[in-house]
């Protein structure tokens, strides 16, 4: 679902693995989940390399995962906010003497 976290659809998704009849049920040990646009390209890249063994593992390791991408986002857009704030709590003669030092140094 748009929006939805790893653990949410973890959620979901075993709720319904383990209401399917074990007659048809994949066994845990050889799950092959593919969607090719189900996670973004960072996160593709981070999971790529993984060789884990167990539906559980997958599922434990996308969740660590995305929580690691979460909280690089959050720092990332944090500083770009402050970055933002700082450029427009700059007054116009600072900015003017900021760049004059910066070019005498060049000098």
């Amino acid at each position: 679902m748009p929006g939805e976290t790893v653990q949410h659809f973890s959620t979901r998704f075993n709720q319904v693995y383990c209401l399917m009849p074990i007659t048809i049920r994949p066994p845990p040990r050889s799950p092959l989940l593919h969607n090719p646009k189900a996670f973004d390209l960072e996160m593709e890249f981070q999971l790529r390399e993984r060789n884990l063994a167990t539906l559980e593992e997958m599922q434990n390791s996308v969740v660590d995962v995305e929580a690691n991408l979460m909280i690089k986002r959050a720092k990332l857009k944090e500083e770009e906010i402050k970055k933002i704030d700082l450029e427009e709590s700059t007054s116009l003669e600072v900015k003017l003497d900021i760049l004059v030092n910066a070019a005498e140094e060049m000098m």
